[in-house]
């Protein structure tokens, strides 16, 4: 099975610099979900415009629950109305699939092999009760370049925003 690194590097991208957007799925895609949402991953980025210019961008899915964006901007700058389409593109694809790809409140962690998902709302209860731990990989969905993604995406509790906000339990 690739890493996801490996994954990463195969997708051809230009640069560290890159601007990423990651949407984490509110469970993990079936083998026919997956397969579904690659073709409109695929025939969006192709299709993908801003200001009327082509977006040089290739997309991923990544273990199974998280599409990734990856966008060169060295010619062609996303305006507004260019990622407001990417969202709307990932809405939709949502709502055919009956699954949430925009809620920022559902956490991501790496933990016995898989992904494993928690509201945020449970995150003190789950530091408290050692389900989760300092230790315990977080999927920071909070990065914004290829570079971060390879080097900030899955990175322990206590390297996160979670272990600052949650010092004292961690």
């Amino acid at each position: 099975m690739q890493t996801y690194l490996q994954q990463l590097d195969a997708l051809a991208t230009t640069s560290d610099t890159d601007s990423v957007f990651v949407f984490q799925a509110s469970r993990k895609l079936s083998l026919a979900e997956t397969l579904a949402s690659e073709k409109v991953l695929q025939s969006f980025v192709e299709e993908w415009t801003s200001h009327d210019d082509r977006v040089s961008a290739n997309a991923t899915i990544l273990y199974g629950q998280f599409l990734v964006f990856i966008v060169n901007e060295k010619d062609v700058r996303l305006g507004g109305c260019s990622k407001d389409k990417l969202f709307h593109c990932v809405e939709q694809h949502g709502k055919t699939l009956d699954i949430d790809f925009l809620n920022r409140h559902l956490l991501a962690f790496y933990k016995n092999n898989k992904v494993e998902t928690l509201p945020y709302q449970q995150v003190e209860y789950a530091l408290q009760n050692k389900l989760i731990t300092s230790d315990t990989l977080y999927f920071n969905n909070t990065v914004s370049t290829l570079k971060d993604l390879r080097q900030n995406w899955l990175i322990p509790v206590s390297k996160s925003w979670l272990g600052q906000q949650f010092s004292l339990l961690v």
